[in-house]
């Protein structure tokens, strides 16, 4: 959410409207020895179920990060040029094999990757245990992906559990340009000079390239880690669409301390509630308005960051405060209560078109923030009445109450402040995270099972 940033550079003209894209279930028929989908696919028209050569077992997003455009707070704004990086990311679901997706979302020009890996990465000696796999594309060990495409891996045999951290290592040899973020990872992020995607013992990383450090905090040209052939109880996603609230800023570094990573772990922990938990949040992202920092408006990047991803069945909405916040800084009457409601109803709409539901979060309070104003907290207040009671929802998620101040209710509860006044720290995650109620999810079980 990244309350400093004013990302009020709005579009020129009118936005153009996409219709949504339909949503796939559990992609079925991937072989662990046959090909992939063709790289450099067009981000607004994937379709994961084209994997014409596949053949048995079925695929699933583990986990995800949205697309960001590169910028200054993320570093590296000029790229990477014979540079290996190492992504470490958490899965929320396992399985017998793994397909990466890199993208090239915000790039200005082609980006070619020369080799990737992934293994099984252990935090506390940093090295990847087991060694790694090598990550092809179409049989071919390197890929080049036109500006605004992604790419997906063949299905590599990588068996990996839930709740388990996976290296994904990428080399580029050319000057890739500024390349596409994802800028608050809260997890480390490696980096080495020269081809090192093999490199299992993390020696290559202990020396940065010169004048550069070795480590960062943010994820590079990589938006996806699906599993192949999850287990058969597992029925699919449940994506966190959000702000930098869902993104997991005020959390600790590497901690695995954000709302979906504990919501993840619940999820997890309940035999009869069996998904995957993806991340879509953005640091700054706004429900309404794209910006030129944090990715387009969430009612935009729907279709991409959440309909996209295989077997979604379910998504937790929790978007507006940074529409509220700026547009009152600013004394502007641009956003209004009735704007954010049409917003949440548009994402709705797409979604019960794809038949996929959607849980409403309440706007989480934000007293003492440097955007907070008397006017923006009354819209506030009267767009979290709406999530509660307007009927739009398939069910409601109170993360207002579950974190606001008993004594002043336009506040955070200080036992969950990071600090800034607007966004949790990890007990308030935590505590974000046990709000949901898992019913809402075992639900469809249910009727699906009726």
């Amino acid at each position: 959410m990244d309350e400093d940033r004013d990302g009020s550079d709005r579009s020129t003209g009118e936005r153009s409207r996409r219709d949504v894209l339909r949503a796939g279930g559990v992609l079925t028929g991937v072989a662990l020895s046959g090909p992939g989908l063709a790289a450099g696919v067009p981000a607004g028209d994937a379709d994961p179920t084209d994997d014409e050569d596949a053949d048995e077992g079925g695929t699933i997003g583990t986990w995800a990060a949205s697309p960001q455009q590169p910028t200054d707070d993320a570093g590296h704004v000029r790229g990477f040029r014979d540079r290996t990086i190492r992504n470490v990311v958490r899965t929320s679901v396992g399985g017998a094999g793994v397909r990466v997706r890199f993208t090239n979302a915000y790039g200005r020009g082609s980006l070619t990757i020369d080799d990737a890996s992934v293994g099984i990465w252990d935090a506390d000696s940093r090295t990847v245990r087991g060694g790694t796999r090598p990550v092809p594309f179409d049989g071919d060990g390197s890929v080049t992906i036109r500006p605004g495409e992604r790419a997906y891996s063949d299905p590599v045999p990588l068996e990996v559990g839930p709740e388990r951290d996976v290296a994904v290592s990428l080399y580029a040899a050319a000057p890739t340009g500024p390349p596409t973020t994802h800028e608050d990872a809260r997890r480390t992020t490696y980096l080495a000079a020269g081809n090192r995607v093999d490199d299992a013992d993390g020696s290559a990383f202990s020396s940065p390239p010169a004048g550069e450090s070795d480590v960062t905090a943010s994820w590079f040209l990589l938006e996806g880690l699906d599993v192949v052939d999850p287990a058969p109880d597992v029925g699919g996603s449940i994506v966190c669409l959000g702000d930098s609230i869902t993104d997991g800023v005020g959390s600790s570094l590497d901690a695995n301390a954000t709302y979906p990573d504990r919501l993840a772990e619940r999820v997890n922990g309940d035999p009869g509630v069996r998904r995957s938990l993806l991340n879509a949040g953005i640091g700054g992202n706004r429900l309404l308005d794209d910006t030129s920092c944090c990715g387009s408006a969430a009612v935009e990047r729907f279709e991409d960051d959440v309909l996209a991803r295989p077997g979604v069945t379910d998504v937790v909405l929790l978007a507006g405060i940074n529409d509220v916040g700026y547009a009152a800084r600013k004394r502007a009457a641009d956003v209004t209560v009735d704007d954010l409601v049409s917003g949440m109803e548009r994402i709705v709409e797409g979604a019960h078109g794809n038949g996929v539901r959607v849980v409403g979060g309440t706007l989480t309070p934000f007293r003492g923030a440097s955007y907070y104003t008397a006017g923006g907290e009354r819209v506030r207040r009267t767009v979290n009445e709406f999530v509660r009671t307007g009927g739009a929802f398939d069910g409601v998620v109170d993360f207002d109450e579950a974190i606001r101040d008993p004594d002043d209710p336009r506040r955070l509860r200080p036992a969950y402040d990071s600090g800034d006044h607007l966004h949790p720290n990890d007990d308030g995650y935590r505590a974000m995270a046990e709000a949901v109620d898992l019913d809402l999810f075992r639900d469809l079980d249910d009727e699906e099972d009726g």
